[in-house]
């Protein structure tokens, strides 16, 4: 076995102790603060400086029979200047490639722009069940009930107002009564008493019968099919003639309008349209005192329409004449 040299230093080798290591961490903390692999800007903008971790010195081990001298400079050696060019980092992460090959071309990637707002929904495909449910939101029209006929019992004189108000309401209440079976079905509705509420009767079992051609209900018809038919039972059977008997029995009352209405309606029934008989018929049916002031104005119209003007002026003038003496008299009194 070779003797030992007393000057080797082979086995002294110490651990460090903690003081040794907490002391190298804070050198290690002041003098090395970004990693060596971190290249950062200088203040022109200009150049890289790449700072480098300062090499320590071999720590003096004390009970050794050697010992290195500790560097106390503080000076920190300079960093490398590193030039802006435009070359590229190469990115460690990536495996060096070959010199020889050549480079690959990297494939483009389109970035599709993020959209604000998600896209829409896709509409769903209409359906017999969906149009079912939209006919239910939608608003209902409203039925106006204004100026309801009244029932009918099958007076012939009636028939003509009774028509008219029910032309007059189903033109209100169109978007109600939209089909000739609902028109009916609403006239019908006011048949219910006299000779009127028999021929409901009949009317709808009629739209009910088979018919043995088609082998389907005969149904109700038109509208003015069913006016006709309406008319035909229920208008008076002489209405020209009763319309001049009743209009040579025409006389005036305390009213002047309704006088003038009821005339007019005698004339178009009776199919009078001649000024000279009309005059005659409606002079003949005024109130005495009412005919003398007419003649005396000395100024008769040769119109019928001018004609009424001029007796309701006449009138107005008495009525209001009369209204002055009663409130004269009761004063005095």
């Amino acid at each position: 076995m070779a003797p030992r040299n007393p000057f080797s230093t082979k086995g002294l080798e110490r651990v460090p102790g903690p003081k040794a290591i907490t002391a190298q961490a804070e050198f290690t903390r002041l003098y090395a603060p970004y990693p060596p692999t971190s290249p950062r800007r200088s203040s022109s903008q200009g150049t890289f400086e790449t700072p480098r971790t300062p090499v320590l010195p071999p720590l003096a081990v004390p009970g050794t029979s050697f010992s290195h001298s500790v560097s106390t400079s503080s000076e920190v050696p300079a960093p490398a200047v590193v030039e802006d060019k435009d070359e590229e980092i190469p990115d460690a992460s990536l495996p060096d490639s070959d010199p020889g090959s050549e480079p690959e071309s990297e494939p483009s990637i389109v970035e599709e722009p993020y959209p604000r707002f998600p896209p829409p929904e896709p509409e769903p495909e209409p359906s017999d069940s969906d149009d079912s449910d939209s006919d239910d939101d939608m608003p209902k029209p409203i039925e106006r009930k204004i100026c309801t006929p009244p029932d009918f019992s099958g007076n012939r004189d009636e028939t003509t107002k009774f028509v008219r108000l029910i032309t007059l309401y189903l033109d209100v209440n169109s978007e109600i009564y939209d089909t000739d079976t609902r028109k009916i079905a609403f006239a019908l509705s006011f048949m219910k008493e006299g000779t009127a509420a028999a021929w409901m009767e009949d009317t709808i079992a009629h739209a009910h019968l088979t018919n043995p051609a088609t082998n389907r209900p005969n149904g109700y018809g038109t509208w003015n099919e069913f006016l006709d038919h309406f008319e035909e039972a229920f208008n008076p059977i002489d209405s020209a003639g009763t319309a001049l008997h009743k209009l040579h029995a025409l006389k005036q009352g305390n009213d002047l309008s309704e006088y003038i209405s009821t005339f007019k309606q005698l004339c178009n029934r009776a199919e009078i349209y001649s000024f000279n008989a009309q005059k005659d018929y409606f002079i003949r049916g005024l109130k005495p005192a009412l005919l003398s002031k007419l003649c005396n104005s000395g100024d008769i119209p040769d119109e019928m329409e001018a004609m009424y003007k001029k007796v309701i002026s006449i009138e107005n003038a008495y009525q209001l004449l009369l209204s002055h003496r009663t409130s004269t008299s009761d004063s005095r009194n």
